[in-house]
């Protein structure tokens, strides 16, 4: 069925690359562009253009199937291509349903056509609540979008558009229409006289200098820059014509358009799906919301709302927090909600090693198969020596790691639904589902299987829909996300530990004050270790459990899985750096 679909895509722009990682088509992809920031992986695929020039001899050697362009910016190139034989699709889309189609489009070219529908929909929900949740807003404050500076160009018709939904009157709705930049270039002046209450600013790429627009002739008297309404969104959220405009860039157009006369703003945006909520008698006076992947009848969930309830009462009121199962739904799923946490749209996050390495690097030492013999192993490393390496490269890369914050789920297993795997031998031509990280890909590509990304809560439909053959995860996966119904068999390889790590918004953790830092510190180190102990517990019942469910269960000798792996190991060792290995070593 994969034959059927183009396997080897460039994508020219940033929104399509996004569009098939969040469908779970990654893997199609063998070049981005050099302005690919989201999500986080695709930076590792090779760059071949920029936005108006493209290197023609490196796409060539990419042997690619399908290339996906964009605008009319990019027809030079799309007809370079075309003549030297490559198949392109170039797309021009320029409204929220244009965005909408171009998702569904996208999806029909990798045959993922119900997932895009499944996506399309989610997006479109999501902008229904922030367009309800706008009626608030009154009156509605008037708003210019500025896309650049010199020349002063206003904002291009999505951007429009989603300031509408978000709560805004856009100051020029002559210039809806017009598609190309040159069409929607205005006057300062004419600015200054429509006097936007709310001046957003996006330049491409390029920092935004407030002071510069402040300075502008006519502009002191300007509500927005009297009021100090002047707000700047980063290019990648809000000038991408694809899901992050639809997510990421509303939501901060909606945040700012409420603004301190809406104190609820934040708890609001968490509310876009079912929640855990506590501390809501009396206003705090920090609120935040927590996202983890599991289902909301894990120990982790369970623990994590204890905690926060804790911390709620231990802080007098001055805390509250939401606790969001499954991530919320977001799309996209925990790759997504790490962009946020990066962001500060979510304040806390657990998330295991090998997907947070897309931030930390060094978090993939987590990951290294067969490093662990068991749950206490692992958890004695993280606890130690090992764990506090990992604290200092967490706040290296913008993440406030906690000194005791690793919850556990256990140790990986591998569920087939067509053969038992006994060895390396028996995981030629598998399909098998992996996480996104890196170490999961090689490590069963180097096996012999051949790995497919898919979110956590895409595996029980690939493995429903035959798209893959076998997954690997904790038995807790497997009976929570309800795997029994899909897998036949579970090989007990024991393979890697699987935990989650506690990981805050450094930034917001920097401006929390001492005393709320111990209060949560404190409380978190108690969830840590409770939750532990009843993962323990559930771990040891569930193979006999899942036995009753029909379930075949074999044990497998790990040595021969660990010879096929010795080059992997030299290459992890190099990534990881001497000070990372010996440490893994010696705990």
């Amino acid at each position: 069925m994969r034959d059927r679909y183009p396997s080897r895509i460039v994508c020219l722009t940033e929104e399509t690359t996004e569009t098939l990682y969040l469908l779970g088509e990654g893997d199609r992809i063998v070049g981005v562009s050099g302005y690919t920031v989201r999500p986080p992986e695709a930076r590792r695929k090779p760059r071949v253009s920029a936005f108006v020039n493209a290197n023609f001899e490196n796409i060539h050697a990419l042997r690619p199937d399908l290339v996906l362009a964009f605008s009319d910016l990019q027809a030079d190139i799309a007809a370079e291509l075309i003549r030297r034989g490559a198949a392109v699709m170039t797309f021009n889309q320029r409204t929220v349903d244009e965005i909408l189609q171009m998702i569904r489009i996208v999806g029909a070219l990798v045959g993922r056509q119900a997932g895009a529908e499944a996506l399309t929909d989610r997006l479109s929900a999501g902008l229904d609540r922030i367009r309800a949740d706008a009626e608030r807003i009154v009156p509605r404050p008037r708003v210019f979008f500025e896309e650049w500076d010199e020349p002063l160009i206003s904002g291009i018709r999505w951007v429009e558009e989603l300031v509408d939904i978000a709560g805004g009157d856009p100051i020029f709705p002559e210039l809806a229409d017009a598609r190309l930049a040159r069409d929607r270039i205005v006057d300062p002046a004419e600015v200054a006289r429509r006097n936007p209450e709310v001046v957003f600013a996006s330049w491409c790429g390029k920092k935004v200098r407030a002071e510069r627009m402040r300075a502008r002739a006519g502009w002191h008297s300007v509500d927005a820059v009297r009021n100090n309404r002047i707000y700047e969104i980063k290019s990648t959220y809000i000038l991408q014509p694809g899901p992050a405009s639809l997510t990421e860039g509303v939501r901060r157009l909606h945040e700012a358009l409420l603004g301190d006369r809406y104190p609820s703003r934040r708890s609001f945006l968490a509310s876009l799906g079912g929640a855990t909520v506590f501390a809501r008698a009396a206003e705090p006076e920090y609120r935040f919301i927590q996202f983890h992947n599991q289902a909301a009848e894990s120990t982790l969930h369970r623990h994590l709302t204890a905690m926060w309830t804790a911390v709620a009462r231990e802080s007098r009121g001055r805390v509250a927090a939401e606790v969001f199962a499954e991530n919320r739904g977001t799309p996209g799923s925990d790759p997504a909600a790490l962009r946020m946490l990066q962001a500060g749209d979510i304040q806390f996050f657990t998330l295991m090693g090998g997907i947070l390495a897309n931030v930390v690097p060094a978090m993939n030492v987590q990951q290294i198969p067969f490093a662990f013999r068991s749950p206490a192993h692992a958890l004695r490393a993280m606890d130690g020596a090992l764990g506090a390496y990992l604290v200092q490269e967490a706040a290296a890369n913008g993440l406030h790691a906690f000194a005791i914050g690793a919850f556990d789920n256990g140790m990986r297993q591998i569920a087939s639904a067509g053969r038992p795997v006994a060895t390396p031998g028996d995981l030629a031509g598998v399909r098998m589902r992996v996480p996104a990280g890196p170490v999961f890909a090689d490590t069963f590509a180097a096996l012999g299987a051949t790995p497919v990304v898919l979110n956590v809560d895409e595996i029980y439909g690939g493995l429903k829909s035959g798209r893959v053959d076998a997954q690997e995860n904790p038995l807790a996966v497997v009976e929570l996300f309800k795997l029994y119904e899909v897998v036949r068999y579970v090989s007990l390889t024991n393979h890697m530990w699987s935990g989650f790590n506690l990981v805050a918004h450094l930034p917001t953790w920097r401006r929390l004050p001492q005393d709320i830092r111990g209060v949560i510190e404190r409380n978190a180190t108690l969830a840590v270790r409770r939750q532990r102990a009843d993962q323990a517990r559930l771990n040891a019942r569930l193979r006999t459990g899942l036995a009753r469910r029909g379930l075949i269960f074999n044990d497998v000798v790990q040595a021969p899985f660990r010879a096929r792996l010795a080059d992997q190991y030299r290459t992890w060792r190099m990534e990881l750096g001497t000070r990372c290995w010996s440490l893994l070593e010696s705990s």
